[in-house]
């Protein structure tokens, strides 16, 4: 069964249900009311409901027309951020969704032309190109161009509707309460919402399940195989290998956690992007891609968090969800302090 054009955020998650702690605290999916995250970061107006079914004529017959296997017809969209650039100038993400997996790929831009278009395409699809993809999309000329030139066939929706992707406005909308929630819960400034939207490209494919009749993710679902890797939240503290340290220091220094580093293809190859805790504090952007990391035992901890800090319960074992509770602000400035300076 292909991927359906339905909103998981319009829907709270059933209480009675067990939450998975890791999973939520990744992509807070599906909106739980048991997590403050979710109520805040989420707060929507009321949605306005689809229109009833199709006949069960017309449904047999664009059955016919659904996909059947990965690349065989996705959707795409941008998310226009002019007003609201990222900390490096982007002011565009373009979206592209698998419909048959649900797998996403997401790709913050500084200019919205076909030559970005056809780039993130390039990417996405990587050498595994099953025929000819079947892209759906509105009339935006950088993206009929891109089409073309990658020679996809374009299925371009009418004009003037108010809803003329849905499929890929669907998943936008996801997106934007992923997007609030991890940036709320890390405790970063909206200008980085390009490193949420990366991370988010990656975490949503390794635990969200590709559709209602699999129980695989869309991760699994794309490569055959389990993500088998680290699962961390965004911004979260995490110990990652010093350079040039003397015999007798110690070898780890703390960093933010941004995601792991998606190759062409939307593979992963064993490597993770931090975010080093002393240019964190320098204000100064200097990604490190590492292989080895470690999480630190007890609470997750998130730095940027210093002056509003949240720490999540993490009781027994990494990856733990628990309830978020204030803690001492006092003594998380002092903590953060003293764990950069005793690194540095």
């Amino acid at each position: 069964m292909p991927l359906e054009a339905e909103d998981p955020e319009e829907a709270w998650a059933d209480e009675s249900i067990p939450l998975n702690p890791v999973n939520h605290l990744m992509t807070h999916l599906p909106k739980d009311r048991r997590c403050e995250v979710c109520v805040q970061a989420k707060l929507y107006e009321t949605p306005h409901r689809r229109r009833e079914n199709q006949r069960e004529a017309i449904r047999d017959a664009r059955d016919v027309e659904e996909p059947s296997e990965y690349l065989e017809k996705v959707a795409c969209d941008h998310i226009i951020l002019r007003n609201e650039p990222g900390f490096r100038g982007e002011c565009y993400s373009f979206v592209i969704v698998d419909r048959f997996t649900g797998y996403a790929g997401i790709f913050p831009l500084k200019s919205k032309t076909a030559d970005e278009v056809e780039s993130s395409f390039r990417k996405f699809c990587g050498r595994r190109r099953p025929g000819i993809v079947i892209v759906g999309s509105d009339r935006a000329p950088e993206i009929l161009a891109a089409i073309r030139a990658l020679g996809f066939n374009s299925e371009p929706s009418a004009p003037r509707q108010a809803i003329h992707n849905p499929f890929a406005e669907s998943f936008i909308r996801t997106l934007t309460g992923m997007t609030a929630s991890v940036l709320l819960q890390a405790g970063l400034s909206h200008e980085y919402w390009p490193l949420a939207h990366k991370y988010l490209e990656w975490s949503y494919s390794i635990t969200a399940i590709a559709n209602k009749e699999s129980t695989k993710t869309c991760f699994e679902k794309v490569h055959g195989y389990a993500f088998e890797g680290f699962k961390v939240p965004f911004g979260a503290l995490v110990w990652i290998k010093s350079e040039d340290q003397m015999s007798f220091e110690p070898k780890g220094e703390g960093a933010l956690f941004l995601g792991a580093e998606i190759t062409d293809g939307m593979k992963f190859k064993g490597l993770y992007l931090t975010w080093p805790l002393q240019n964190f504090l320098e204000k100064s952007f200097k990604q490190k891609v590492v292989r080895t990391l470690a999480v630190p035992p007890g609470p997750w901890r998130f730095p940027a968090k210093i002056g509003k800090p949240i720490e999540i319960e993490q009781p027994g074992q990494p990856g733990y969800l628990g309830d978020s509770k204030d803690s001492n602000v006092e003594q998380d400035i002092d903590w953060f302090i003293a764990e950069v300076e005793g690194l540095g």
